[in-house]
């Protein structure tokens, strides 16, 4: 299937969200140290092996003041990057070498997200509640394995479109899509989530830049396209397209709401209302 104006709109929201949060917020932590082997049936062992860190997600957007991007890791022989091999997956906190590195020690140094970020349906919403995540603290004593792959880990921020539509805005087939995007987060840690709710809450009257599909900075093994990614740069790039951030509001989930949270968990909702003037019927 093409690309649609949807598509457009939950990747466009996305990219700005965590920007935003990990830029303005500073919701980022920088750590240095080792990478552990760590099994991977999705993955050839004949050919790969992996190497994660204690964390996911790592950060990939060079314009994220302060950040440490990780675009190399060190073995016996010194510093090894993409041109020695080395594939580095920032959604999973891990790189990906070849078979013969097997019994390499690997270590480097990446900044974590305060906030994972995942893109999900409506539906999942009661995943969500009913905690099928993986809890991958930020705080106290740092675990001495490697994190597995693939699924959710919280703390997080869990990102979904569940309304979305158009009305008459002028003549000539001009209409007014809204966009209601929530924002479900997670944490285990009362200022973070206080923080992220703050920071969101008292926003609005803000422009995103709308952006296209081809425009997600990561490959198919979590690794940057162009080995750089610079949301800042996307956005000055597409200036000239934008969503209108009109309002947020948020609030918090106690245990007396919904009986099957967490109570070592911390809950919020944040809802974002955007609207964009455009003509759908000359969308290509």
């Amino acid at each position: 299937m093409k690309e649609t104006y949807s598509h457009k709109a939950v990747q466009s929201f996305a990219l700005w969200f965590e920007h935003f949060l990990l830029n303005k917020g500073q919701a980022y932590q920088n750590y240095s140290g080792s990478l552990y082997p760590t099994d991977d049936d999705r993955i050839d062992q004949d050919t790969y092996r992996t190497w994660s860190s204690p964390f996911k997600q790592w950060v990939y957007d060079s314009s994220v003041s302060g950040a440490t991007i990780c675009n190399g890791v060190y073995d016996q022989s010194g510093q090894r990057g993409r041109n020695e091999g080395i594939i580095f997956d920032y959604n999973n906190g891990r790189i990906v070498v070849t078979s013969g590195d097997s019994g390499t020690e690997f270590s480097a140094a990446y900044s974590i997200k305060d906030f994972n970020t995942y893109v999900v349906d409506t539906e999942e919403t009661k995943m969500i509640f009913d905690e099928a995540f993986h809890i991958n603290s930020r705080y106290g004593m740092i675990p001495e394995s490697g994190v597995s792959p693939y699924g959710y880990a919280a703390p997080a921020c869990f990102i979904m479109n569940p309304l979305t539509e158009n009305k008459p805005w002028a003549f000539g087939g001009e209409q007014n899509t809204t966009n209601k995007f929530r924002a479900i987060v997670v944490s285990d840690d009362k200022f973070a989530l206080d923080g992220c709710v703050s920071l969101f809450r008292d926003l609005g009257e803000t422009i995103i830049p709308i952006v296209s599909l081809k425009d997600d900075p990561l490959n198919e093994y979590g690794d940057l396209k162009s080995g750089s990614y610079s949301y800042a740069q996307l956005a000055e790039d597409n200036k000239d397209d934008y969503m209108f951030l009109e309002k947020v509001t948020a609030s918090k989930i106690t245990s007396t709401q919904q009986t099957k949270l967490n109570p070592n968990l911390k809950y919020a909702i944040i809802d974002f209302y955007l609207s964009h003037p455009r003509v759908p019927k000359q969308d290509s």
